[in-house]
């Protein structure tokens, strides 16, 4: 066998059971940039080899809990492109800031969630899944604060998609994303969690602004100088794992388009 495609399987093999024991059981085998350099090199030798099998992790973007009952996600949830360094994540941030006014946000330390209103109702809660589809954890709407019923003046949106992360209420970091991942497997969610939106999918031209009376939504800095960036980055938040900079205005981040697993109008500063 050509020791490429060798390599390639023994890769999916191993990406596979790192993220089957990290989100089925909370156990965190590899550090989060040693799974990310996992992931590079298989998609490389993909491309070097043409190479690409369906089940391969590069054709998808999380884990999916085959046992649990899906919900689709439309447009697909996807991941972030993610650097490990603050001066590579200052030159994304320019390269950003050269198209349109960019946004900085804390990135979250929990799991990637879709509510979905249809009319100003709630109708469903789900996770990322593997970006296409993701598990309804809709049963555990009462033990997950800061999502409401009913939104006020969106009963004519046919579909209102707000994306954002559930963490814990303890407000450390003691209590992180693998963690959250385990208590919402559970048949019975017992701990208290909250949403916290970072965003709207659907549709295109609200912001958060539109929602801000009724969630709590993330905090967003609009920047207008690089040191602002410095200033923000260097602050230790409770339960966050990095920072993200994106363009700011929403037609303009969807224009510029998606690769596979991320959009181009975004960037993530990942804490190693």
């Amino acid at each position: 066998m050509d020791p490429d495609i060798k390599r390639i399987d023994e890769l999916i093999r191993l990406i596979r059971y790192y993220e089957y024991e990290w989100y089925t059981k909370s156990i965190r085998i590899v550090s989060d940039i040693n799974l990310e350099a996992l992931r590079n090199e298989l998609i490389k030798l993909e491309i070097k080899t043409n190479y690409i099998r369906n089940d391969s992790p590069s054709q998808n973007i999380g884990y999916l809990n085959p046992s649990s009952k899906k919900i689709q996600h439309n447009p697909p949830m996807l991941s972030l492109n993610k650097v490990y360094d603050d001066t590579e994540f200052l030159n994304k941030c320019r390269e950003l800031q050269q198209i349109s006014p960019i946004i900085i946000q804390p990135k979250l330390d929990g799991c990637a969630c879709s509510i979905i209103y249809r009319y100003g109702i709630l109708d469903s809660i789900s996770l990322r899944g593997n970006g296409h589809y993701g598990e309804d954890i809709t049963h555990h709407m009462e033990n997950i604060q800061n999502i409401p019923i009913n939104i006020p003046n969106m009963d004519n949106i046919e579909i209102l998609d707000i994306r954002g992360e559930i963490v814990h209420q303890i407000q450390d970091n003691t209590i992180n994303r693998n963690q959250i991942a385990g208590m919402l497997n559970r048949k019975k969610l017992t701990e208290m969690l909250e949403f916290i939106p970072y965003g709207i999918s659907t549709p295109h031209q609200l912001t958060l602004n539109n929602i801000r009376e009724y969630f709590k939504v993330i905090d967003t800095y609009t920047i207008s100088e690089e040191q602002e960036i410095y200033n923000i980055i260097s602050k230790q938040l409770p339960n966050t794992d990095g920072f993200v900079c994106r363009i700011k205005d929403n037609e303009i981040f969807h224009n510029l388009g998606y690769t596979d697993r991320f959009p181009h109008g975004a960037i993530a500063l990942k804490f190693s």
